[in-house]
Formats: structure tokens, C-alpha cells, sequence
């Protein structure tokens, strides 16, 4: 399954609107869009859309293209002249193969200087822009303070924050936001109607893209065991140092996810009760249990702890000992939930 191919109705539904505003502004683009939001909603398919429909020369009313003129059929063949997408080449998971680098820029950025082919907008996409190490945002901000004439870049990001402030500040930014729940789990449903959409959601923290990758991987039975896990811990039916001597290696940015979600639905459980509101309902049964027992402020405090393991991911620590620390915390949190018992 291409992924993208089937989600383009969906996101193209999502996010239809906003893209019509910017064709509306056709005439006043700024030379630089930032696209940011979270991870795993489209925010490259929205931008593909969003180049297919400022390069079509006919769209029709009520569409973002025709499909059938010049550029429409160039674009769809991945060979229009005018519009250039620039990645990362490495596919590695060193820092060098997760980077884009200088080279690349220049390259673009010596494209861009060309006269526009089919006498329309040139177009470049950069994704992720966070990426770029620093000689290559350097090098990209040559062109974005003197832009070619009939030239848009568009850079786009899930870590605004971790972009030169430089950059940032010389692109008008366009926020998307996770599209409605009842709308994501309609899409899942559809299709993948033979898989828990329920979990799905939850795994994904409610991002479309990111269940569509989940799909046939292991992701969600770690996620059950985790919490399997994370409630025996509350009923004080497993310790918490040897779970973290078994599972330590598995400890990273998903988990603590998953972990947070849990916490966050808790303290939603404790505080007003609405499991409509809750995130993880195929967790509903077991979460009100904990939440029944258990105080909010000793939630906050755990909520900050997992907050903090999360930050202290990113550094060179004893994965052990962090999820030793976390899972003690959990322990202690819940102890008044088994002295009420």
C-alpha cells in the first residue's frame, strides 16, 4: 500500500481549506512558507498538494487542480522543471545521514536562479527543515533575504524550535493542527478496517500517518506489555526495579509518549471524569481503576517526573537507572491506591 496515495483524499479533506486560503493570497505569497505541526499528520503531502495547486495552470472552481494540463501531468510524472524537493540523502541513523547538508543547499539554491521553465512559480521543498546542520541553514539564508523573482521555498518541520531563529524569522509560518478524532478514526477505520482502530490512535497519540506506519509492527503489543506493566506496578503486583532491569533497553521517546498519555488521562479521569475525553479508550477500563484511587497531586508530581525522564533522553544516561526512577516514582505515587484497598 502507497501510503500516501491513499491518505491524499484525507488529507486534501483535513486540510482543503487552508490550502484554498493560500491559493486565495496567490498574488501576495511570501517567498518563504514554514509549515510546522506535529509529526505524523501529512505535513509533506499537505505541501505537495499545496505546490501541485500553485503550479496547475487550470484548476477548476472548487478543486486545487485539473490533473490534465502541462504542469498537472509533469508533476504527477515527477519530472516539472520548476519544482525541486530537497531531503535528506542519507537513509543511516548517524548524525551525518540524518542531516542536510551544505552541498545540497547550494545546489538548490544555485537551481533557483534559473528562469522559471514553464514561465510560472519555482518552487523548492524542504523537508525536514529542521535538519539542515548549521553551514546549510547559513547558506539558505543568502536567498531568503534576496529571493528570485517568482520563487516560493517551502520548509517544512515537526521541531520549529530546533531551526536557526534566523531562519525562522524570514518565512511566514502555517501552522497545522492534529486533524478531529472522529475524523482520524474514520480514516483508519476505512483503511484498515481489520486492525484495533481504537489502539491505533492511541499508539499514534492521535497522528494518521504514525498509525499507518504502526501497522504490522510490533508497536502495539510493546505499548499493551508496557502498560500491563504500568498497572501492576500501581496494584504493587510487579517491582519496579526488575521491570526496569528487563525493559530499560526499550526505553525511548515512543515509550515515554505512551507513558505521559496514560498519566495525562489519568489526571483527565481524576479531575472531571470524561472518558470522552480520554485518549487511550482502549486502556478505559483499567485507567479508571487507577484514577479511582489515586490523587491529583500525586499525578502532577508524576507528571512532571515523566516530563523530566523525557528531557533527560536526549543525554548520555543510564537508561536503567532513569526507568528505575521512573517506575520507583510510579510506585510510590500509587501506594495510597493499595492502602485503600
Amino acid at each position: 500500500m502507497n501510503i500516501q496515495t491513499t491518505m491524499q483524499p484525507y488529507v486534501e479533506k483535513w486540510y482543503g481549506d487552508v490550502i484554498q486560503s493560500v491559493l486565495q493570497r496567490r498574488q501576495q505569497l511570501p517567498h518563504a512558507l514554514l509549515i510546522s505541526g506535529p509529526s505524523g499528520i501529512g505535513k509533506l503531502l499537505f505541501a505537495d498538494l499545496l505546490v501541485h495547486a500553485l503550479l496547475c495552470q487550470n484548476a477548476p472552481q472548487g478543486r486545487l487542480f485539473c490533473g490534465q494540463c502541462q504542469a498537472c501531468k509533469l508533476k504527477h510524472a515527477g519530472t516539472h522543471p520548476d519544482y525541486y524537493l530537497l531531503e535528506r540523502e542519507g537513509k543511516g541513523t548517524d548524525k551525518q545521514a540524518k542531516e542536510i547538508k551544505i552541498d545540497q543547499v547550494r545546489q538548490l539554491c544555485q537551481s533557483l536562479i534559473q528562469t522559471s521553465q514553464l514561465g510560472g512559480l519555482k518552487i523548492a521543498v524542504i523537508e525536514p527543515a529542521d535538519a539542515m546542520n548549521r553551514n546549510a541553514a547559513n547558506s539558505l539564508l543568502k536567498t531568503l533575504e534576496e529571493p528570485a523573482a517568482d520563487t516560493l521555498l517551502i520548509l517544512v518541520s515537526a521541531s520549529v524550535s530546533a531551526m536557526l531563529p534566523t531562519i525562522r524569522s524570514r518565512c511566514q509560518q502555517l501552522q497545522l493542527s492534529l486533524p478531529a478524532k472522529p475524523d482520524v478514526i474514520a480514516c483508519l477505520s476505512e483503511i484498515f478496517p481489520e486492525h484495533p482502530v481504537d489502539s491505533l490512535y492511541a499508539a499514534a497519540d492521535g497522528a494518521p500517518f504514525t498509525a499507518a506506519e504502526l501497522v504490522g509492527s510490533d508497536a502495539l503489543q510493546r505499548r499493551l506489555d508496557l502498560f500491563h506493566a504500568f498497572r501492576d506496578i500501581a496494584r504493587q503486583g510487579q517491582d519496579p526495579v526488575s521491570h526496569a532491569a528487563k525493559s530499560a533497553r526499550t526505553l525511548d521517546r515512543q515509550t515515554m509518549c505512551w507513558i505521559l498519555s496514560w498519566v495525562q488521562d489519568l489526571i483527565c479521569l481524576r479531575s472531571s471524569g470524561d472518558i470522552n475525553a480520554m485518549q487511550n479508550v482502549d486502556l478505559q477500563k483499567d485507567l479508571q481503576a487507577i484514577a479511582s484511587r489515586i490523587h491529583l497531586p500525586q499525578l502532577y508530581r508524576f507528571y512532571d517526573k515523566a516530563q523530566q525522564t523525557m528531557t533527560l533522553l536526549r543525554s548520555s544516561v543510564n537508561l536503567q537507572l532513569l526507568l528505575e526512577s521512573l517506575l520507583f516514582d510510579w510506585s510510590v505515587a500509587t501506594r495510597t491506591l493499595n492502602e485503600q484497598r
